[in-house]
């Protein structure tokens, strides 16, 4: 089962081939994406667009097919060790990564991104990048 970053949501918004290929692929009930995720994409999207463009809709329609996670408690406690792990070794990461992170470890998701360079810094995290070469 996935989590997928905000990244991976805009290349399969965007059309990005592999993602959306594998995307095409999977049962939507293995595909699961966190609240603090849906926060970025919106902000994103309404920095740059209306809300009538095109993007929201399909963010929206994406959302009614797929698992919403909320960041609770197991998430908090995930999120905390990562940073805290992080910092301590002089290489923290993102704001919303380490809370993305954080729910995929505390869910035992995959998470998918492009983002390796920040994710591979998290012990125990599983990671996948669909991003086509």
């Amino acid at each position: 089962m996935y989590l997928l970053d905000s990244c991976t949501m805009s290349d399969f918004m965007k059309g990005e081939v592999g993602t959306a290929k594998k995307l095409k692929f999977l049962s939507p009930s293995l595909i699961y994406i966190s609240t603090i995720t849906i926060t970025e994409i919106k902000c994103r999207l309404l920095r740059k667009f209306d809300s009538s463009h095109r993007y929201f809709k399909i963010f929206e329609e994406f959302l009614n097919a797929v698992t919403i996670l909320p960041f609770n408690e197991a998430a908090a406690d995930s999120s905390a060790r990562i940073m805290t792990e992080l910092n301590r070794k002089g290489t923290p990461i993102g704001a919303y990564d380490f809370l993305i992170a954080g729910i995929a470890l505390a869910s035992k998701l995959t998470l998918v991104t492009s983002n390796e360079k920040e994710f591979n810094r998290i012990s125990g995290l599983n990671i996948e990048n669909w991003r086509s070469a």
